[in-house]
């Protein structure tokens, strides 16, 4: 044969399925460009060298192994389809004389050239996006943006590794796949599989108590520890349950329709059932597909979006919070922790103002019944017991207290952990016996550290500093090294520049603990403590990095997925395009007029296009309870909590868009596979 006879032949090839292989060309480049993105973004210096940028590392490189995971199923599932519609071209190059080694060289060059072309052009493209990533990422976690333009050279090689290897899987794969297939059989290809699907009871069955099970486990936790750690054991069930309803449960619902006879004898529910029972059995992979991978964008976008949005409301009122934590009651006291936050305001020319805060013992008790508390390691039935003195709860009070030894103030939190809503008048902690006159009134700057607390939370206020002491030595008796120390939570306001906020922090970080210790030892301090101390400034700045960098990787995925989606429907389409023509030609030959036969296409198309969506819909209605539950743990470290009506709004808005943009690619599509199905006669 001539020289270049095979390359030529396979560029026209190309070029004569551009229908086929230029989305698929479109969705190697755009893996290729993904992933150098994310890799670039979690190694590459540019995101190092932003405010905060090491959370958003951190979610890149997590999301490395998500990007890789989707790039190899999704482009080997594209190219099921490519092959599949090439089998009968290729059986008749083999009949008119090309042998299997020639067809598998032009095979090997197809392949090739748009693998080249994918790899170099969607490097090429990542490059040059890079930086506007970067500009992205720096506007969503409010923070400079850096100046220079770099390339992660580990990017490239990673890519190159990757997408090698996926070339060749593919490539071995078509080729494994024409070679083990005879030339009678290529050519009848695209009839094979017409007769109709039996009914998959096993699968049914399986599929049923799967997607059950998956509801059940998200319906019914309400525990949001409980929730995280099932959330996962549910998505697998309701994948493994949607998988089986597209492939068992649907053919066997479309049967017993067909058996209801008023139901299914009218001509329009007759093709359309009879033509859907057909494209479950062929194509119900391809929409579980669809419908997972909706679920996937709309479930990463709505809980990035609703915790990236509630971080505002979240955020501290003061300026500062400090939390030392001693064995020696006095040495954290307001008075101590009030003279450090002057000296440091001072320094930078500000005052104090608006100073505040308690003294608190935090136990962990075990409850027995609704009135017994006690100090046990052992125990699983956890409360958390916060006690504080009249003196300190007398200090934010708006209504000051005067206890009697054996008296206390009670609140309780997390109700729905316990038995009883509200404890007896009286209680009992290890050996000593209370009696409840009233209901605590919390401040908002304590009872904030316990709001994504999973445990029942009581709040006690004790008459003095002696009975808080007795309660302290039984919990030491009883956790002996593990036992807690008193903990002092205070905040105050100065005003200021972001710089003089910053210098002031790094003041109470020096100074705060030194003084602590230095006023326990005048008590005789025997043991050690610590120091905490924050800026409104700083938790904001990595409130927005670290929700910043969650909502950007939700959303690159939720655009990478939806990408994905897309050109399954497109590639779905078109398939079933060229399977349904024939069919359709036998309906118009037997009397159907054109426009009935049309009003059957859109009937049919638009069922099976929104199937999924529906479905997907479904799975994110019961997601929305365990979802909900998983947000509120999410939240720790900068008391950012996704309110229910938050999350609601987003999911309920991400739902709408979606569906806009599905509906825009199901009007897109469903005119190719008319012309293909139904072409207008000249």
């Amino acid at each position: 044969m001539r020289k270049f006879f095979y390359s030529r032949l396979a560029l026209q090839n190309i070029r004569k399925n551009g229908r086929f292989y230029f989305p698929y060309l479109l969705a190697f480049l755009g893996c290729v460009c993904g992933m150098y993105l994310i890799l670039s973004l979690s190694t590459g210096d540019g995101i190092a060298n932003l405010r905060g940028g090491e959370y958003v590392a951190g979610f890149m490189t997590f999301g490395t192994g998500i990007v890789g995971l989707f790039a190899a199923i999704f482009l080997f599932y594209t190219n099921s389809f490519l092959i599949k519609r090439r089998k009968r071209e290729l059986g008749l190059y083999n009949i008119l004389g090309m042998e299997k080694r020639h067809i598998a060289k032009v095979l090997f060059l197809e392949s090739f050239y748009i693998a080249f072309a994918g790899i170099v052009v969607g490097l090429a493209l990542g490059i040059a996006l890079d930086k506007l990533m970067i500009l992205l990422v720096s506007a969503i976690i409010q923070s400079d943006v850096p100046f220079g333009f770099s390339i992660s050279w580990t990017g490239i090689l990673t890519c190159l590794i990757l997408f090698g290897a996926i070339w060749i899987c593919t490539l071995i794969y078509n080729l494994a796949r024409i070679q083990l297939s005879k030339p009678v059989e290529l050519l009848r290809s695209e009839n094979v599989g017409e007769r109709e699907p039996k009914t998959r009871w096993l699968v049914t069955i399986f599929g049923i108590l799967c997607l059950g099970t998956g509801y059940a486990i998200a319906v019914l936790i309400t525990d949001p520890i409980t929730s995280l750690a099932l959330y996962f054991v549910a998505v697998a069930l309701v994948v493994i349950g949607t998988y089986c309803l597209f492939i068992g449960v649907s053919v066997f619902v479309l049967k017993a329709l067909r058996k209801w006879k008023r139901f299914y004898y009218k001509p329009r529910h007759f093709i359309n059932i009879s033509g859907m029972i057909y494209r479950m059995k062929q194509n119900g992979v391809g929409l579980a597909n669809i419908c997972i991978l909706s679920t996937m964008v709309l479930v990463a976008v709505s809980t990035t979006v609703s915790l990236y949005v509630g971080i505002q409301g979240g955020l501290p009122t003061a300026d500062f919070t400090i939390q030392p934590y001693n064995s020696v009651y006095q040495s954290i006291s307001a008075d101590s922790m009030k003279e450090v936050a002057e000296e440091a305001a001072q320094e930078q020319g500000l005052t104090v103002s608006d100073f505040n805060g308690v003294i608190t013992l935090d136990v962990s008790a075990a409850q027995n019944g609704d009135s017994e508390f006690y100090f046990d390691q052992s125990s699983t039935s956890v409360s958390i017991l916060v006690f504080l003195t009249q003196e300190e709860y007398n200090r934010s009070a708006q209504q000051p207290v005067s206890l009697q030894p054996g008296e206390v103030l009670l609140y309780q939190d997390r109700g729905e952990y316990t038995q009883n809503e509200v404890l007896n008048s009286s209680f009992s902690v290890g050996n000593l016996t209370f009696t409840t006159v009233g209901e605590a009134v919390i401040p908002e700057f304590l009872s904030t550290q316990y709001n994504n607390m999973t445990f029942p939370v009581y709040y006690i206020v004790l008459d003095s500093y002696d009975t808080l002491e007795q309660v302290n030595q039984m919990q030491i008796a009883a956790y002996g090294d593990y036992a807690s120390q008193y903990t002092g939570y205070y905040t105050f306001n100065t005003g200021g520049t972001e710089e003089q906020q910053n210098a002031i922090l790094s003041t109470l970080w020096d100074k705060g603990y030194d003084k602590m210790q230095q006023d326990a030892k005048t008590f005789g301090d025997e043991y050690t403590g610590g120091f905490r101390a924050s800026s409104l400034e700083e938790t904001r700045n990595d409130a927005y990095a670290l929700f910043g960098g969650f909502l950007f990787l939700g959303l690159f995925v939720g655009v990478l997925f939806t990408l994905g989606a897309v050109l399954i429907i497109y590639y779905k389409q078109l398939s079933e395009g060229y399977e349904d023509q024939h069919r359709y030609e036998i309906l118009q030959k037997v009397g159907m007029s054109r426009k009935e036969v049309k009003k059957t296409i859109h009937s049919q198309v638009l069922m099976v296009f929104f199937l999924p969506l529906i479905v997907a819909a479904i799975h994110l209605a019961f997601n929305y309870n365990i979802m909900n539950g998983i947000l509120s743990l999410m939240s720790i470290g900068t008391a950012v909590h996704a309110a229910d009506s938050t999350f609601l709004l987003t999911t309920l808005i991400t739902m709408a868009a979606f569906c806009l943009i599905y509906t825009l690619v199901y009007l897109a599509t469903s005119r190719a596979y008319l012309r293909i199905v139904s072409p207008k006669k000249r």
